[in-house]
């Protein structure tokens, strides 16, 4: 059994490097305890104050090596980033937008209709001619995309 947890405690929690000069990959077992296969480490005789006060700072030193490689090597990958990873469809004429108003409470914010899209050199649409219905009359504006919410 304790075969068992060695294997799945070392197994790794991140992404491993191909960087043969970034540090080891990071599992359970390096977070719990702090240490390598490779990890050799020299004690000096001490008194018993000079190793309260070697422990502690052990210690406090394993908590911030802790909490920065849990923050940098692992905590980030729990949040899946999709921007831009996935192409999806440009807007287009008639298609039913909320346009952001950071002014205004999202539930304030106006529902319009896309009547004119502005493609970039490359292709991609990033802005529309947006029409809404502001105080009982028909208005335009011009949004980037950034500033509407669309669901396709």
């Amino acid at each position: 059994m304790a075969e068992v947890c060695c294997i799945v405690n070392n197994r790794p929690i991140t992404v491993v490097s191909s960087d043969p000069e970034s540090p080891h990959v990071l599992s359970p077992n390096v977070l719990l305890t702090h240490k390598t296969d490779n990890d050799t480490e020299y004690i000096p005789d001490l008194s018993l104050k000079d190793t309260y006060k070697a422990q502690w700072k052990q210690v406090q030193v394993l908590a911030n090596q802790f909490w920065k490689r849990w923050k940098t090597e692992y905590l980030h990958n729990l949040q899946l980033r999709k921007k831009w990873e996935v192409e999806s469809r440009n807007l287009c004429k008639d298609d039913i937008v909320l346009m952001i108003d950071d002014t205004l409470h999202r539930n304030q914010w106006l529902t319009g209709t896309i009547v004119e899209v502005y493609p970039s050199s490359d292709g991609l649409v990033r802005k529309a001619l947006v029409r809404v219905i502001k105080n009982g009359e028909p208005t335009t504006y011009i949004r980037p995309i950034s500033k509407l919410v669309y669901f396709f």
